[in-house]
């Protein structure tokens, strides 16, 4: 089936729309981040701010497994809306809260459990056992109302109100702001600051209960979960949990916990420092394709595999050309921005963030892969290259790490992302009838080759007296990346697809979202 050029803009207008909305929510918690991070170190002092980082990467890990719930969740609710399944929808979320009602329950048990043989498990001195055991327990209480009421967040995501699931986040993280700054104030420790983030989940998901409860139709709210509703999603998501487990053991959670058993928790206060660039990179990259997965969702239940197609190859080379400059900014002004950010006490920091944003070069290039498997109900297809790279990476980091201390799991990280892309491609231009030659050239030329040109303005400017100061470094960045995407667009793009991203920008501009 073709759709309309209508149809084609609606679908633009609507990805960029949604993508705007979660933008503003994630870039004030980015801009938080950045600002309270050295704050909490100095606050805390490194071993105990390294405990807190600890705790929250076990947290992270609780919240992936959701046995790919949330994904397939979203999915349902885009595929029976585009069906004007309204009932069926809501039928899927109802069955959802059923299976989250039990994981909620499990996760907490696991955490609890984690807490008790905290000092055993990690390389932690009584105090900082006890305090992670504190610390676990109150992510533990937080699991039991998460998990049920996180459902509301996953249908509004689905029905495509990512304007309603932005606004509850950014009343959270003014809250947070708040809270933290509370917290640096009055001199009190992880326990408090953990205490105020666990009410501010209670909070957001209130907020997107009540927001779900007003743009159900009425008729539909009067439905009950269905049994076979949940095998579907428990079916459907256990790819995408499988991968979701990869992922985490791939990236910087599982980094973190093999420091805390070999180094400890300092070591991975110094690796939480690195990877926040990493992090940033990783945010950006989210929110470029946080969007697609309903309307890939909806395309495929329309069997638009065209459409597919071009939405993949569209959106990749925009997400190229907009993440790929940052990445290479940021591996190129690290060590100043390290210094500046944090402290010149901090440089043992730069090689390992230089290694972690040098593992995310590629992944703009695939990353909006999975949202198409996924809308697509075909994510299984990368169950085994996913979880084969993810023992790559731990067995690495776990061979690395006794010789070249943080840099070896960082190393570890990087070694496994540089045998994934091309696997993946491979598995994924199979089943998009796609040639990684087309793929390349369609998304990577030329704007990888043109990366040069932000590498040494980034080098020059980080050279100048502006390097010295964050404010100065963002200037440089800035110039860097505006000098890129100007002469990426002229060389890079055809007169249409120029013509193309400014109608979609106009529209967008002209509805309110911009």
């Amino acid at each position: 089936m073709t759709p309309s050029p209508s149809s084609r803009h609606h679908t633009k207008r609507r990805i960029l729309r949604n993508t705007v909305a979660n933008s503003v929510a994630q870039a004030a918690t980015m801009l938080s981040t950045l600002i309270f991070l050295p704050l909490l170190i100095r606050s805390f002092g490194l071993p105990v701010y390294g405990v807190m980082a600890l705790s929250s990467s076990v947290a992270t890990y609780a919240v992936l497994l959701d046995l790919g719930v949330s994904a397939t969740l979203v999915r349902l609710v885009a595929e029976r809306t585009a069906k004007d399944d309204q009932v069926g929808a809501t039928r899927a979320m109802f069955s959802a809260v059923g299976i989250y009602s039990v994981l909620g329950v499990a996760v907490a048990l696991i955490m609890f459990v984690l807490g008790v043989f905290a000092g055993s498990l990690f390389r932690v001195s009584p105090s900082e056992a006890e305090l992670l055991r504190i610390l676990l327990w109150i992510g533990a209480a937080t699991q039991l109302w998460y998990w049920p009421t996180s459902v509301a967040r996953d249908g509004l995501c689905g029905l495509q109100r990512y304007d309603l699931v932005s606004g509850a986040t950014f009343v959270v993280v003014l809250g947070d702001i708040v809270g933290t700054i509370y917290v640096l104030v009055s001199h009190q420790g992880p326990v408090v600051l953990l205490s105020i983030r666990a009410a501010e989940v209670v909070v957001a998901s209130l907020i997107n209960l009540v927001l779900l409860t007003g743009v159900l139709p009425k008729a539909a709210r009067r439905v009950s979960a269905s049994v076979a509703d949940v095998r579907a999603i428990l079916k459907s998501g256990s790819s995408i949990f499988a991968l979701q487990v990869a992922q985490v053991m791939s990236r910087q959670q599982t980094d973190k916990v093999v420091l805390a058993v070999f180094l400890g928790p300092a070591a991975v206060a110094i690796y939480d420092i690195a990877a926040k660039l990493n992090s940033l990179i990783s945010t950006f990259i989210g929110l470029t394709v946080s969007a697609v997965l309903p309307v890939a969702a909806e395309l495929n239940a329309s069997e638009q595999h065209d459409a597919l197609r071009s939405l993949f190859l569209r959106g990749t080379k925009i997400v190229a050309t907009l993440i790929a400059p940052l990445v290479t900014i940021l591996i190129v002004i690290a060590a100043p921005f390290i210094a500046a950010w944090c402290g010149p006490q901090y440089a043992t920091a730069v090689p390992v963030a230089q290694i972690l944003l040098l593992s995310q070069a590629l992944l703009p290039l695939y990353q909006l892969a999975d949202q198409i498997l996924i809308g697509k109900n075909r994510f299984h297809l990368w169950v085994p290259g996913g979880l084969t790279m993810a023992f790559v990476n731990v067995i690495l980091s776990v061979a690395l790490v006794q010789t070249l201390g943080i840099v070896g799991v960082a190393l570890g990280t990087l070694g496994a992302v540089m045998v994934e892309f091309p696997w993946y491609a491979s598995v994924f231009g199979k089943e998009m009838d796609l040639p990684i030659g087309d793929w390349l050239l369609k998304t990577a030329w030329p704007m990888y080759p043109l990366l040069i040109v932000p590498a040494a303005i980034a080098h020059l400017g980080g050279r100048t007296m502006l390097g010295a100061s964050i404010i100065g470094l963002a200037v440089v960045a800035a110039i860097a990346a505006t000098v890129y995407w100007a002469i990426t667009l002229g060389l890079g793009y055809s007169r249409v697809e120029r013509a193309d991203l400014l109608s979609i920008v106009h529209r967008a501009s002209r509805e309110g979202v911009a």
